[in-house]
């Protein structure tokens, strides 16, 4: 698996816990991208690997989430990186 899909994961699953810790309404918010920080690949990913993906929160002030991400087979660690994310009111 690329290591950019990996990062895509780590940053999907973030954004779901950024939601589930602190829910705002989707017809009035989106959720942004910012970065990712600290991205390092140590082990390849190969087909047939389960690849388990754990995400924390570092920090959370106002809107912007900052998340640390880990990737790993079988507790070996594959790729890891701090990702950063923001919740802003949508245009009228």
């Amino acid at each position: 698996m690329p290591g950019v899909l990996i990062l895509e994961s780590l940053a999907q699953i973030g954004g779901i816990l950024a939601y589930v810790s602190d829910p705002f309404d989707a017809e009035t918010s989106l959720m942004y991208f910012l970065g990712i920080d600290k991205a390092k690949f140590r082990h390849p990913v190969v087909p047939g690997d389960r690849l388990d993906l754990h995400v924390e929160v570092v920090h959370h002030r106002s809107n912007v989430w900052k998340l640390k991400g880990e990737a790993s087979v079988e507790g070996t660690l594959c790729a890891q990186g701090e990702l950063l994310a923001s919740i802003v009111d949508r245009a009228p």
